[in-house]
């Protein structure tokens, strides 16, 4: 039997909800205060440092933000003089630490507490190879971190406290990666024109709060209570980072199987499994996407699209891509969830943004949370 949370469901929402502002004191850090000056040391080091590959390490979320940084790097693939790799801590410990200098690789390091035993061990190796310190970055909320001294750069994350694992520390920590990309990029990342579009995705946030309880609505009727198993499909590699994320969150917040799962791996793996001769409305599919276009949307996605229905019954879509919402918004079988937003990179922020509320109200629902209010 799943326990009941040790935290009251409106705590826990008003956490959620106050994100747009959580962020705006992380941006601000970065483009006015402390975090400004730890962007431009990065600018004027970062011609000396004569690496060849990059290597993005962390885990759990941390390892899921990383897809935004290599997303980044791939569209603009033929302006890098380097190659690049998103690596689960637990596996770069284990297969991939370098036993011998190394003076081509850059490390970059994503843990929110500065002092898991892995990181810590794997900075520590790194240390004793001699490895120069400007080629080990560290991305977290723990200034003190006991291996913070190891690192050349350390850029904090600025947030300040949250109650759930991941809510508040998954958007910090993609805003910095994404910081961390536009460098790499040889791009300015506290640019005006680059302030002007996080501000306005923050402003986007913090509209769809006004139409949130209706949003939510849609996906706590969608999925219901009675169900086996949700898959979160990725549309698109970007969207891949939070259907990771809010498929460990659901497992934990509603206390049954998620699955976060692309949507080429969906058809040919869960998806080979489902009954054919009968609807399994038990199975809950749940489309994300962002913003971007892709090839498949002109013939395969809808067909696709069709095959889910045919199998599962009915299926929603959390997207900001107008061409998806305008192919299916029709179709009542398909319940749509659209978010106002075109900022790519930041595109998981706003879909665990609105699917974590709705994961939420079903684990209230279910009775596995508690309530500040006491019913009738």
């Amino acid at each position: 039997m799943t326990e009941k949370w040790p935290f009251f469901y409106e705590d826990i929402r008003e956490e959620f909800l106050s994100l747009p502002e959580s962020l705006e004191k992380c941006v601000d850090n970065y483009f006015y205060k402390e975090g400004k000056e730890i962007i431009n040391h990065i600018q004027e080091i970062l011609s000396t440092l004569q690496f060849s590959h990059v290597v993005f390490i962390g885990n759990t979320f941390n390892f899921f933000a990383s897809e935004i940084p290599k997303y980044l790097l791939m569209n603009d693939k033929e302006s890098v003089s380097f190659t690049w790799q998103n690596i689960e801590m637990t596996e770069f410990y284990d297969y991939f630490l370098p036993k011998e200098y190394d003076t081509s690789t850059l490390y970059i390091f994503i843990s929110t507490s500065g002092k898991s035993r892995l990181l810590k061990n794997a900075i520590e190796q790194l240390h004793i190879l001699n490895i120069d310190p400007n080629l080990i970055w560290l991305v977290t909320n723990n200034k003190k971190s006991p291996i913070s001294s190891y690192c050349g750069i350390n850029l904090p994350i600025y947030l300040d406290s949250e109650i759930v694992l991941s809510s508040k520390s998954f958007p910090h920590t993609i805003v910095v990666l994404y910081f961390i990309s536009q460098i790499l990029l040889g791009k300015d990342p506290i640019s005006e024109d680059i302030h002007s579009k996080i501000m306005k995705f923050i402003s986007e946030l913090k509209e769809y709060r006004k139409v949130e309880p209706t949003q939510t609505k849609i996906l706590v009727d969608f999925l219901g209570q009675d169900f086996k198993i949700v898959y979160l499909i990725s549309r698109d590699p970007v969207s891949e980072s939070s259907c990771k994320l809010l498929a460990l969150n659901a497992n934990s917040f509603i206390g049954s199987m998620c699955e976060g799962i692309s949507l080429g791996l969906f058809f040919h793996g869960p998806f080979q499994i489902f009954e054919r001769k009968a609807i399994n409305t038990k199975i809950k599919c749940i489309m994300i996407g962002a913003f971007e276009p892709g090839e498949t949307e002109k013939d395969t996605l809808p067909r696709l699209v069709d095959l889910i229905l045919n199998r599962a019954g009915s299926m929603a879509l959390i997207s900001n891509n107008t061409h998806l919402i305008k192919n299916f918004q029709d179709e009542p079988r398909i319940s749509v969830v659209n978010f106002e937003s075109n900022f790519t990179p930041l595109a998981p922020i706003f879909q665990s943004f609105i699917l974590s509320t709705a994961l939420l109200r079903i684990s209230l629902i279910k009775g596995l949370i508690r309530s500040h209010k006491k019913k009738a």
